[in-house]
């Protein structure tokens, strides 16, 4: 099964990663990605072993469908660890990339119910569109991870939703930089935002609760730059390249995941500015790499084995009309560099 996985991660991975453009630097890119997937494999593997008696009794029979609303870096870990416990219980599970296209989606759900699919795992493109995806899916049980729906349609033993509290992420972040500037008086800080995507629940909520924990934390904040960078690192490098030609001012970077937090990086890299803090969200690989180079400030852990392979086993409870937890909270944890280790 690990040569399986890592064979899958790394073609997610490298398409991923191609994908923002990175072609010029694949052999490098590849050796990174390779030893990403080794990680990953080994923490899917480990935590399908810890979950391995939740499910009893025979499940051969079940057939599940996952429509994934993009497959970018870390969602591809997500996905991997839905196809690894999958494949553990014996579950035939069969996947389909929306590539953020609704319309795609919702074919996808469609085409499961028509098949006679037994539940849906649904990475929502855009949670505005719950109620077309419930149609869609005519009766069959369905699982949302990680972006959450409308919650209005979640019904117990049947629609449920598994995946982490997005404002507690923005939380971590205040604490962090509140902490970073503890000596700063008065309390003021000029700071910098990149956005996900527009619309997704997690750009939203991640946003808006770390500017209300700074300021719960006394300080005095100013957005000197603000724009959506759509959680990619191309995006996102290109407009801080773009922010430090104008000469603004500012403290630290804040951004809604990992990617974007890299390309910022590696806008500052090229003008000699690392003394800047930069805080991202996922704690992927190559976000830890970063922290223990002494580059990222800090990010959040989100816990893909536990997203991924917690879906599949809500779906299978969904398929048997078993009851289950309409909500199912996977924790985030701040990783700096006190604790980067633990998440090698």
């Amino acid at each position: 099964m690990k040569k399986l996985l890592v064979l899958l991660l790394s073609l997610f991975l490298v398409v991923g990663l191609a994908a923002c453009g990175n072609g010029a630097d694949a052999p490098e890119v590849v050796d990174e990605v390779e030893d990403a997937v080794e990680d990953v494999v080994e923490e899917v593997e480990e935590e399908v072993d810890e979950v391995e008696d939740e499910v009893t009794g025979d499940v051969g029979d079940i057939r599940i469908g996952l429509t994934m609303a993009e497959r970018d870096q870390w969602l591809s870990y997500l996905e991997a660890a839905a196809v690894a416990r999958a494949a553990e219980l014996g579950v035939e599970l069969v996947a389909q990339d929306s590539q953020r296209d609704i319309n795609l989606q919702l074919d996808h759900i469609q085409t499961f119910a028509a098949q006679g699919f037994d539940a849906i795992i649904i990475n929502v493109v855009d949670p505005a569109f719950t109620e077309a995806m419930v149609e869609a899916a005519a009766g069959v049980p369905l699982i949302f991870v990680n972006r959450m729906p409308d919650e209005s349609f979640l019904e117990e033993g049947h629609i449920g939703y598994i995946g982490s509290d997005e404002a507690t992420a923005g939380r971590f972040q205040a604490d962090f930089v509140a902490d970073y500037f503890a000596d700063r008086d008065p309390a003021e800080l000029d700071y910098v935002l990149f956005l996900g995507i527009i619309g997704h629940p997690g750009t939203t909520a991640r946003s808006a609760s770390f500017r209300e924990g700074m300021v719960d934390h006394g300080f005095a904040i100013n957005n000197v730059f603000e724009d959506t960078a759509n959680f990619d690192r191309a995006e996102a490098m290109d407009l801080m390249q773009q922010f430090l030609g104008t000469g603004v001012h500012f403290d630290v970077v804040i951004a809604n995941n990992d990617e974007m937090a890299l390309g910022a990086i590696e806008a500052l890299r090229a003008l000699d500015m690392m003394d800047i803090p930069v805080l991202g969200i996922d704690a992927s690989p190559h976000a830890v790499a970063s922290i223990i180079a002494g580059e990222m400030a800090a990010s959040v852990f989100q816990n893909p084995v536990g997203q991924g392979a917690g879906a599949v086993d809500k779906a299978i409870a969904a398929a048997r009309g078993e009851n289950f937890p309409i909500l199912t909270w996977v924790p985030f944890e701040l990783v700096t560099p006190d604790n980067v280790h633990e998440y090698q």
